[in-house]
Parts: structure tokens; C-alpha cells; sequence
């Protein structure tokens, strides 16, 4: 989930590989169409946790600036 000023986000993050690539457009479209949830496509799990570390941090600084503005 990223979070923002009062509330949250959520999204799938999905690891897109030649195996996994049959099944994307499928789980594509189920997450999006019929979940209506953000899908964040990753070639592996250094990008996700790259991804995850930077969503944490953007989290982090609005949450302090936030604070800071009160």
C-alpha cells in the first residue's frame, strides 16, 4: 500500500518473467477490471524490493512534511 496525506493506496505487484508472461494480460485485467486495484509489473524481486524501499520512503517524507505543517 502507498500511503498518502489521509489515506491509502493499494496495489498488486506482480513479477512479469517469459514464464509468467502467458498469464499476464489474465491477471492484468482481473486486477484491474475487476479488483480496480494499480498492478505494478516487476522483472524480479530486486525490483520489487527496490519499489517497496521507495514507496516506504515517499511514504516516510509526506507523512514527516505532513506533521511538519501542522
Amino acid at each position: 500500500m502507498i500511503t498518502t496525506s489521509s489515506s491509502f493506496q493499494e496495489l498488486v505487484l506482480v513479477e512479469k518473467t517469459r514464464l509468467s508472461e502467458q498469464n499476464f494480460s489474465a491477471v492484468q485485467k482481473f486486477v484491474v477490471l475487476d479488483l480496480g486495484l494499480t498492478l505494478l509489473p516487476v522483472s524480479g524481486q530486486t525490483e520489487a524490493s527496490q519499489l517497496i524501499s521507495q514507496i516506504a520512503l515517499l511514504a516516510f517524507v509526506r507523512r514527516g512534511k505532513a506533521l511538519c505543517d501542522q
